[in-house]
């Protein structure tokens, strides 16, 4: 034999105790895989069965109005480049014609120099009595062509040669007729500029500008002042597009606007309403907008200024059996969390009506009375046992 086949033999002999060994060591793993899934199971069994409270609100469905949050500048809602018509010097001017003097509706607050236009009108006048003058005089000589006429007629060959529109006189006679109508347009022409000679305010305004004094020598077309109406002034308000469904703009059919509540300084009230639509969208933001009226706006206390930064509230249209929440309370844009009759969590697909920066008011998918979870589930399960820890509103 080899002098290695004792050592073979040897090895042989040790083959079944590392076998054994090994099984050893893979059962022991097994077992503590075992060990492990299931402890894991039964730990998520105690989780599905750990109770979680909540917090909730009660759901009300009732009228609901949209209100639409907004803010604006307010804006003229007249204003006026006051031109001379006549030219001369100003003699005149009212003692609220400063900037921000306020002026009546018809008063006269410019009057230009009127003595060159009442001469004017003398001369015209003179003008006239002469056109009257001679259009009598013709008349006079009418009849004394008639006169003639009768006496010629019964010769028929001198009849036949002479022309009879000239024997009548008919062109003189137009003649007169159409040099007094001249000269009484003339004489009206006068009496307009010596009219225009003093600018009346044509509303109730403030005074944003003025470029004349007493003294000022100006011409036709020339600016004079610049009048902001204060009857009324605008809001010029920007909102999305999607939002025009919930206001009422007024038109042909509908002569009433959505109110608008106008908060301005952060502390005072007043309300307007939406008189139209611009036509044109917002350069940069690309929003619609909106003209809001308030009306008597100097009267208020304190009064609006022209070009203040103004926040608004909306009043828009209804909804019927919409039920309003927080919009925290809407999960995943589309659902609500209600708590079921078995006190377990059930996940509820619902169709908003409207969206706004706090609330969200639903319109189908919530019964009355429903439990509407507000807080929020680490894990939400449906079908998850629940606490309540508020019985809500």
């Amino acid at each position: 034999m080899n002098d290695s086949d004792p050592k073979q033999q040897k090895g042989l002999a040790k083959l079944p105790t590392i076998i054994i060994c090994l099984l050893i060591i893979g059962i022991a793993i097994a077992a503590t895989n075992a060990l492990k899934h299931s402890g894991s199971r039964h730990k998520n069994r105690k989780t599905l069965e750990k109770t979680t409270y909540v917090d909730i609100m009660t759901a009300k469905l009732s009228e609901q109005i949209v209100t639409i949050n907004a803010s604006g500048t307010v804006v003229p809602a007249r204003e006026l480049l006051v031109k001379s018509r006549v030219s001369g010097e100003i003699v005149k001017m009212h003692p609220n014609l400063i900037e921000g003097g306020i002026i009546a509706r018809g008063t006269e607050i410019i009057c230009i120099d009127p003595d060159d236009y009442k001469l004017a009108m003398i001369e015209a006048q003179k003008q006239v009595a002469q056109a009257k003058y001679a259009l009598q005089v013709e008349l006079g000589h009418q009849d004394i062509a008639r006169q003639e006429w009768s006496m010629m007629r019964q010769n028929k060959k001198y009849q036949s040669s002479v022309d009879r529109a000239l024997i009548f006189r008919k062109p003189h006679l137009a003649k007169a007729k159409a040099d007094l109508a001249a000269a009484e347009a003339a004489l009206t022409k006068t009496k307009l500029m010596l009219e225009r000679t003093k600018i009346v305010a044509p509303f109730n305004a403030f005074v944003r500008s003025k470029h004349i004094e007493i003294g000022s020598q100006i011409s036709i077309q020339d600016i004079l002042v610049e009048l902001v109406g204060i009857d009324t002034y605008w809001i010029r308000v920007s909102v999305p597009l999607d939002r025009l469904i919930y206001l009422t703009i007024p038109d042909q059919l509908s002569n009433t606007g959505t109110l608008a509540k106008i908060i301005y300084r952060n502390q005072f009230l007043v309300e307007g309403q939406i008189i139209k639509c611009l036509g044109e969208l917002e350069n940069q933001a690309h929003m619609a907008q909106l003209i809001v009226a308030v009306n008597n706006p100097i009267s208020l206390s304190p009064p609006l200024i022209i070009g203040e930064y103004v926040s608004l509230r909306l009043i828009g249209k209804k909804l019927n059996n919409a039920c309003r929440i927080p919009r925290t309370a809407l999960r995943n844009n589309d659902y609500v969390w209600l708590v079921s009759p078995e006190k377990k969590l059930h996940i509820q697909p619902v169709v908003v009506g409207f969206r706004d920066t706090k609330d969200v008011l639903i319109t189908k998918g919530i019964a009355h009375n429903d439990q509407i979870i507000i807080s929020e589930i680490p894990a939400p399960v449906q079908g998850i046992p629940l606490q309540l820890s508020d019985q809500g509103d």
